[in-house]
Formats: C-alpha cells, sequence, structure tokens
C-alpha cells in the first residue's frame, strides 16, 4: 500500500503546562504555552534544514493525556472516529507540521517517486506512491545525516 509519510523527531521533555482544545471539526490541538525539560525551555516549534536547504517543519507534542476520537452522539460523526478513549503520551516528541513534501523526499533521496510530480508547485505536494520499506529507507537515510533521531509515529 501507498501512501504519504508523517514523521517526528522524538525528544525527551516535561510539559509545564498545555491546553488541549476540543471542537466537533477538531480532534485536538495542543496549544504550547510553556514547555521545559532539565530546566530548558522547549521551542514549540522547529525547523531543520535538509540537504539543499529544504525546510522540514515540525511542533511540539507535549507529555500529557487526552481524549481520541469522537463521542457517538457528535453531529456528522463518521464511523471510523471512535471509540472515544483516553490516551496518554509519556514523553514529549516533535512531529512533522505537514505531509512529506515531493521536495523533502527528493532532498533525502535523489529522486521523487510521486504519480503527481508533473502538477504545479509539485514540489509543496505530499510525496505519493511511495511503500512502507520506502518509508523506512528514507528515515536510515534521514538518520545517516545526524540531524536528529527519526522515526516513523505511531498510535
Amino acid at each position: 500500500m501507498k501512501s504519504a509519510i508523517h514523521l517526528f523527531l522524538p525528544t525527551i521533555g516535561q510539559v509545564k503546562r498545555f491546553a488541549v482544545l476540543l471542537t466537533s471539526s477538531l480532534i485536538c490541538t495542543f496549544t504550547a504555552l510553556s514547555y521545559t525539560s532539565r530546566g530548558q525551555t522547549i521551542d514549540p516549534y522547529k525547523t531543520i534544514l535538509l540537504p539543499d536547504s529544504t525546510a522540514l517543519e515540525m511542533v511540539y507534542i507535549p507529555a500529557g493525556t487526552y481524549m481520541m476520537g469522537s463521542p457517538t452522539d457528535e453531529l456528522s460523526r463518521h464511523n471510523d472516529e471512535g471509540p472515544l478513549r483516553k490516551v496518554t503520551i509519556s514523553k514529549g516528541f516533535y512531529l512533522g507540521k505537514y505531509e512529506l513534501t515531493q521536495a523533502q523526499w527528493k532532498a533525502i533521496t535523489g529522486s521523487n517517486p510521486s504519480v503527481f510530480r508533473n502538477v504545479q508547485q509539485a514540489e509543496d505536494h505530499p510525496v505519493d506512491n511511495v511503500s512502507w520499506n520506502d518509508a523506512h529507507d528514507y528515515i536510515a537515510k534521514l538518520n545517516t545525516l545526524n540531524l536528529g533521531a527519526f522515526r516513523l509515529p505511531t498510535e
């Protein structure tokens, strides 16, 4: 199965405070008020420069507990949006702000496998037509650049 890739850069961090916002159209948004790790303030946003100066924007996901999914009585709810359950993130981490773009893929691999690479501003579109194995190969190459310890996210 081919899909887009979401990346995150794990980091050890403790949350001083955070707010979880829930709305009917947005499951949750973490709002960074103040993050600390070992007495140091953690920036809620981080940009990593890939080869050829392509930017990879990251956002900090703080440790904490929140409800994932949607209530059964929510208006316009789909069957695949549940069940509503409590989720705990034990350590904060950085997650890619957007899906991995074709430019970010090419910066690491030197190629663009995307079917939709001939559209206007294709480099800003998500990379497509990559397998799970392709994604792991990308991560392995990215990790050789010593820009951080990257891996694919899990639920």
